[in-house]
């Protein structure tokens, strides 16, 4: 009787062997990346949930609640699991795992070595020592660590969690050794996870988008949706939640996890597959839930009661997702998630070389635009300089020259006229020339056209304009008077305004003669003021231009070392867009094999099927007994029964993307 109650057993375990053996066969043909995105394992491995997401987000209250931790104790347990580390900053060192102690002792497990410690304090200095010694690369560890947390921190009559739940450090945490410690963790645990826990708070949900989750296994978590669930921490905690809650007559879950969706993807769409609303949870747990209780007790009594459905859909879904039967519907329906990671994987390598060939054309049109700039900038600076004279050349050949000041002609033998015409000269000279104009000089002896300086006279011109002539009119009436300071000082003594007599050796003839020579002393002064005014305005200019063409010098080698590094950039993207093709192609044709291998999944499934009823048949022939060869009988019938389950299974999976029909199951 013994025997075959054991017997049964055996054979009642194995109802299910031939569908794993058939996901081991196509697993095992898939490309290696593939079959690392979706976590293979077999039927025999360990099952458990990990619990993922960014620092301080609530990940290890959540997982103390769902275990029963009760709320009066989670303060208390949340503080020596800190191991002495300050708020804000992330508490788990390592993977961790949790379980209810036998007594009202902590415990510590690192590496199959268990300590027990009697206290709070001893317990909270145990986990710092760990964390230290693991920011410092003194610890190594291979397997997660095991905590006990007291008997008496549970709810009194709670049901045990059976469920192994690993804690994983914190996405992005700041030390440099838990990033990596992180990395190696995440990369060691979620891709062979039976069910991830995916925590984020309401106010951050935009750390679920792609590329916000960087780790393995994880990053593309939309793409195999069923084996993770969505949980949001602080769910009721923002104002404008509990003002909707507060309009709602009649809450229900649906209604709460549809409008988490529409938040989710306020930050970007999620996937089709990832819609659905089964596997998003909004709770709310630990201090801040409790003190809101106290604040509005209304508001809190209609939502406690939903928050309960959550939690105990979500532990249902937990126990569900780590049987063996969770495990083979995700084994049968392998072969949809792996058409989708290959096409991901498709049409990120297609991205990645349609970005790459934009870049090389932005480069290119780029390089056109440079090229065009630098043509330019260098015609400028050669026309820029050819309009420049030599220094020695328009000091020697550009004047501005006063037509003659008034002569003596008005002079009529008295002191008054001498006095006017003095007067007229300082005003004549004091009118200066409008521009400056080549000289005859220039003209005949100039060594290249005057036309090239034209640019350089125009600009001289304009600069001449624009000074103002103040300080150069009082600096000619000055030397007009100095000129004149000697006739005038004379002229000033006379008592009489007629001169007696026109002479020659009289006064008239003298201060007439004297007249003459200061008139063309005053004129050879202001004509050199005007000249050194005029120079002071070239000069200028001329080193204004000079340190413009060194200007567009500069602008012309830097166009040159950007077209160089346009031209370096080029090439790159050219290798680059060369090795993205070939791992394209490549992508392709191992694309066509996993293909071809998915679609055989059925056939596979119904080989293995039809060798384990043939096992069974030739047991029930080869029986050693009546009782051996009917309970192989009955092991057949549970095979048949166990194919139709299955059969109904695959047939009612959600559409394939790839061909957007459904999967197709095993044959009839």
């Amino acid at each position: 009787m013994k025997k075959a109650a054991e017997l049964w057993k055996a054979l009642f375990d194995q109802r299910y062997a031939w569908a794993f053996q058939a996901y081991d066969g196509f697993m095992d043909a898939l490309n290696p990346d593939v079959r690392e995105r979706m976590g293979h394992k077999s039927a025999d491995e360990e099952a458990y949930v990990v619990v993922f997401g960014r620092t301080q987000v609530g990940k290890t209250t959540l997982l103390l609640d769902l275990m029963g931790v009760s709320p009066e104790h989670l303060p208390r347990v949340s503080t020596v699991l800190r191991g002495g580390r300050e708020a804000g900053r992330s508490a788990t060192a390592t993977a961790m795992e949790y379980r209810r102690s036998a007594d009202r002792r902590w415990g510590l497990q690192v590496e199959n070595q268990t300590r027990w410690f009697d206290d709070d304090c001893a317990m909270t200095g145990a986990l710092g020592e760990l964390r230290a010694s693991m920011e410092h690369r003194d610890l190594q560890v291979r397997n997660p660590c095991v905590i006990y947390v007291p008997v008496s921190c549970f709810n009194a009559g709670s049901e045990l969690l059976q469920t192994r739940m690993l804690d994983l450090p914190g996405d992005q945490p700041s030390n440099e050794a838990e990033r990596e410690h992180v990395h190696a963790m995440a990369k060691q645990y979620i891709p062979l996870a039976d069910l991830v826990l995916l925590v984020a708070r309401s106010d951050d949900l935009t750390s679920l988008q792609p590329g916000r989750l960087t780790l393995p296994g994880i990053e593309n978590w939309q793409s195999v949706p069923n084996k993770f669930r969505v949980v949001t921490t602080f769910s009721f905690e923002p104002a404008d939640v509990r003002d909707a809650m507060r309009k709602i007559t009649s809450p229900n879950i649906d209604d709460i996890r549809t409008e988490l969706i529409i938040q989710i993807e306020k930050a970007g769409a999620l996937s089709p597959q990832a819609r659905n609303p089964e596997w998003f949870f909004p709770l709310e747990f630990g201090d801040s839930w409790k003190s809101g209780l106290d604040q509005e007790r209304e508001l809190y009594d209609r939502v406690a009661p939903i928050i309960m459905e959550f939690k105990q859909t979500l532990l249902h879904q937990i126990r569900e997702s780590t049987g063996q039967w969770a495990r083979l519907k995700n084994a049968t329906s392998a072969h949809a998630i792996a058409i989708q990671v290959m096409q991901e994987r498709l049409e990120s390598a297609d991205e990645e070389l349609k970005a790459r060939q934009d870049a090389l054309r932005k480069d290119e049109d780029d390089s056109k635009r440079v090229k065009s700039a630098l043509q330019k900038v260098i015609t400028e600076a050669r026309d820029l300089r050819k309009s420049i004279p030599p220094t020695d050349w328009f000091k020697e050949n550009i004047t501005l020259n006063y037509p003659e000041p008034p002569n003596d002609n008005h002079i009529n033998g008295n002191v008054r006229d001498f006095r006017a015409a003095i007067f007229g000269i300082e005003q004549h000279l004091t009118r200066l020339p409008d521009l400056p104009r080549f000289t005859e000089k220039l003209e005949t002896k100039a060594s290249r056209d005057p036309n090239e300086w034209s640019k350089f006279l125009s600009r001289v011109r304009n600069q001449y304009a624009k000074k103002d002539t103040s300080g150069l009119k009082t600096d000619i009436q000055r030397a007009v008077r100095q000129s004149f300071e000697q006739l005038s000082s004379k002229l000033n003594s006379y008592s009489w305004d007629t001169y007696w007599s026109a002479l020659p050796g009289s006064n008239y003839a003298t201060d007439l003669h004297d007249f003459n020579l200061s008139r063309r002393t005053a004129q050879k002064k202001a004509q050199a003021l005007v000249d050194d005014w005029w120079r002071d305005i070239a000069l200028d200019e001329q080193k204004c231009m000079e340190d413009k063409a060194m200007e567009l010098d500069r602008k012309a080698i830097s166009r040159e070392r950007l077209l160089g590094q346009l031209r370096k950039e080029q090439e790159s993207l050219k290798v680059e867009i060369a090795k993205t093709s070939v791992r394209l192609d490549q992508l392709r044709i191992e694309m066509e094999k996993d293909l071809a291998s998915s679609r055989c999944f059925a056939q596979m499934l119904d080989g293995s099927y039809l060798r384990q009823l043939r096992a069974r048949r030739l047991a029930i022939i080869n029986g050693t007994s009546p009782a051996v060869r009917v309970l192989n009988l009955l092991a057949a019938v549970q095979l048949k029964q166990a194919r139709a389950k299955l059969l109904h299974s695959v047939d009612s999976a959600p559409p394939n993307v790839a061909t957007g029909k459904h999967n197709q199951g095993l044959s009839s």
